[in-house]
């Protein structure tokens, strides 16, 4: 990873951050922008770690066979475990 992230600093300088603050066993003070970690819905991130996993592939995250995987229900952007509510009859 080159250049600077959002927070402007170099990755390296992270890095340094994290490694003398656990020297000193103090707490990392480091803004959330530094890391490049930003607020997204979680199925979307495991539907990003799949594609990734199949190297890209949309269509290989809907063939993979990898039911091993603690995230394979979850591949296709979606939660199967999620129970839909009934409409009710009176709205």
């Amino acid at each position: 990873m080159k250049g600077r992230n959002a927070a402007n600093m170099y990755p390296d300088d992270v890095q340094a951050e994290v490694a003398a603050a656990c020297r000193e066993n103090r707490e990392i003070l480091l803004p959330k922008e530094s890391l490049g970690h930003t607020r997204r819905p979680l199925l979307k991130v495991v539907r990003e770690f799949c594609i990734d996993c199949q190297g890209g592939s949309r269509a290989q995250v809907r063939k993979c066979t990898s039911v091993g995987c603690a995230l394979w229900p979850y591949r296709m952007g979606s939660n199967p475990f999620r129970t839909r509510r009934a409409k009710s009859e009176d709205a």
